[in-house]
């Protein structure tokens, strides 16, 4: 379905998500130390601990510069450290600290506030139709950047 005559912006209403919940996981996750920009690395290194920072890099589409600063961040208040890769002695793989370790349950509860926030009030089915949109949304903009250099991409 292509219908355009929506009143109402898509966009404008998950850049206002998007802004609260930022301010939002900025003042929860101020007790840690650290702010937005940290959150996704730390909470990826947690799931992956051992990753190497080119791979947090590629993961979430950031350059080099700006995942290279977070996990200096994350460094600096003790919530990760690094070891020297044994295979590529240039490379580093990322580790959470055991005070991270020790905080990672505040930390999900935290991430699962928000969500509770998002969905007060909803049943447990518009929850799953809200889940189904959002990914299929995903998608929508996963497959346009996919072949966004593609000549024979348009469906």
């Amino acid at each position: 379905m292509n219908n355009h005559s929506h009143k109402e912006s898509i966009g404008r209403w998950i850049s206002i998500l998007h802004r609260n919940a930022f301010v939002y996981f900025n003042s929860q996750f101020k007790q840690f130390g650290i702010g937005g920009a940290q959150i996704r690395p730390l909470l990826y290194i947690f799931r992956h601990p051992g990753v190497r920072q080119d791979d947090i890099s590629k993961v979430f589409s950031k350059d080099k510069g700006t995942v290279a600063r977070a996990i200096k961040k994350l460094e600096e208040v003790d919530l990760v450290y690094r070891e020297k890769d044994m295979v590529d002695k240039r490379a580093y793989n990322l580790f959470p600290t055991d005070k991270a370790l020790d905080q990672h349950a505040t930390m999900t509860s935290i991430l699962e506030g928000w969500s509770d926030i998002l969905t007060q009030g909803f049943t447990e089915e518009e929850h799953n139709q809200l889940l189904g949109y959002l990914k299929r949304m995903a998608d929508n903009v996963n497959s346009k950047q996919d072949c966004h250099n593609e000549e024979n991409c348009h469906e």
